[in-house]
């Protein structure tokens, strides 16, 4: 390519750049997607069904999942207000020693997560 066409292309590039959504890489290697960047706060979700070190979940019913994918109970063992609980067919990841405001919003259920020993992946149903 020539100077002058590499030089046009540029700002094209830079703005592509821009667009890209904020996001990380964990130690795995799966690429996450953040509005507000790693915080390493937060728990880190892979759709990958080949990553060995994510444990696999299987929703059967509404209710909290513990870091294993066991199934840990219903709301009336945890007691999060019932404005925080994911819509039907809808995932939230929580930590019990957050305030409500700063737990992560709902979102589509993945096959496998990867979770700290204190958090909980809710099923809406």
């Amino acid at each position: 390519m020539k100077i002058k066409q590499k030089i046009a292309l540029l700002p094209l590039a830079l703005i592509m750049a821009a667009c890209q959504p904020s996001g990380f890489y964990d130690n795995h290697g799966n690429y996450h997607t953040s509005d507000k960047g790693f915080q390493g706060e937060s728990a880190t979700t892979t759709a990958a069904t080949d990553d060995k070190d994510a444990v696999p979940y299987n929703f059967v019913k509404a209710g909290f999942y513990d870091s294993q994918g066991k199934y840990a109970g219903d709301n009336g063992e945890f007691g999060v207000v019932t404005d925080f609980l994911p819509p039907k067919t809808m995932c939230r990841i929580w930590t019990p020693d957050k305030p409500a405001s700063l737990q992560p919003a709902a979102e589509p259920c993945l096959a496998k997560y990867h979770l700290r020993s204190s958090q909980y992946v809710i099923f809406g149903g």
